[in-house]
């Protein structure tokens, strides 16, 4: 997994739990000249993380600068990486718009997602296990796989996925829908 960091937006929160990547992962941190890694945290990523570290000092001044040196390197990253999936680390949800084309449009194996630490990426659901659940309930009506999941990454609640499935599939496939990803879905908020 490849972690691009907007350590602007997220600070030291975003990167909590960064000694429990694996040597496989990468963690790039993008920042500016304002930013401030603690000696801890800097002590954690250097002794204790297994992960690859590349850090990324924004050459540009100016709104939104830091945005786009981190998604003109996702995909440069995308491309020379076709089988790794990416997570950005953010709360800034300017971003959902880059990983939409690059889900749905470029229909990607690659996962991409956005969350706002490292430690919320055990809430993604794979796109995989999304096409498992459709095939297992064997829903008689075509269901696009790549526009679901974006909906089950971007929407933090139940009531959120089942509004955003209700206005694509009307109410009676959202019902047929909800059936199929219950278990997927149970972490989320609500009921």
């Amino acid at each position: 997994m490849i972690y691009l960091v907007d350590y602007e937006n997220v600070g030291e929160k975003g990167i909590d739990e960064v000694n429990k990547l694996s040597k496989e992962d990468r963690l790039i941190l993008f920042y500016n000249d304002s930013s401030k890694i603690s000696m801890r945290l800097h002590k954690i990523i250097t002794e204790e993380s297994n992960c690859k570290v590349e850090y990324y000092c924004l050459g540009q001044k100016g709104k939104n600068a830091l945005d786009f040196e981190l998604v003109t390197y996702l995909g440069y990253l995308i491309g020379e990486n076709p089988n790794d999936n990416f997570v950005i680390i953010s709360k800034d949800k300017g971003y959902s718009s880059a990983i939409d084309f690059w889900n749905v449009e470029k229909k990607l194996k690659n996962e991409i997602q956005l969350q706002e630490s490292i430690i919320s990426t055990n809430l993604f659901i794979k796109k995989s296990d999304i096409s498992k659940a459709i095939e297992d309930k064997n829903i008689d009506f075509e269901i696009n796989i790549d526009e679901l999941f974006v909906i089950l990454n971007r929407y933090k609640t139940k009531q959120g996925i089942n509004n955003a499935i209700m206005k694509i599939y009307g109410s009676t496939k959202t019902g047929t829908i909800n059936s199929a990803i219950k278990k997927l879905i149970k972490n989320k908020k609500g009921s």
